[in-house]
């Protein structure tokens, strides 16, 4: 029957589909991920044969998803009140950075923010984490992973 079926449209087959015969199972396989759509297989015995099937989904299609890159922040909740130094380190489980910021005592918590964003940057001669682009926004510094991931582990943590 597979043979059949692939001898449709002058050797071409069903189009959009890969066709193939386990057994006493015919499988069609859309070539490219799509929402899952109504489909009819019906068999019917054109001269007697006495062949009889069932046709039932096997996996439901999914329309392909270019996927979300994720993000993770550090909230800054209190600025600077003494000169000196902090260490910051972000790691997903793949990827560790640490950052030096030095601060002198005055800056507010959004200042914070942005001189932690500027010394991830500064990581790697300038390239930052690998992966990552890193932003403040207020008192917020914000982590985005520059490709959609299967969700990671982040941890970040100042000292």
């Amino acid at each position: 029957m597979q043979d059949a079926f692939n001898a449709l449209n002058s050797g071409a087959g069903v189009a959009g589909y890969t066709i193939e015969a386990s057994g006493a199972d015919v499988t069609f396989t859309a070539d490219t991920a799509a929402a899952d759509q109504a489909v009819t297989i019906s068999l019917t015995d054109t001269d007697t044969t006495g062949t009889a099937g069932t046709a039932s989904e096997v996996t439901a299609g999914v329309a392909p998803s270019a996927g979300t890159p994720e993000v993770n922040k550090l909230t800054v909740t209190a600025g600077a009140t003494a000169a000196g130094t902090n260490t910051v380190t972000f790691t997903d489980g793949s990827v560790t950075a640490t950052a030096t910021v030095t601060l002198n005592g005055t800056e507010t918590p959004a200042q914070v923010a942005t001189a932690i964003a500027d010394a991830f940057n500064a990581l790697n001669s300038g390239a930052g984490v690998a992966g990552y682009t890193i932003t403040a926004s207020s008192a917020d510094v914000i982590f985005t992973a520059n490709s959609a991931a299967a969700d990671k582990t982040v941890t970040i943590t100042l000292n």
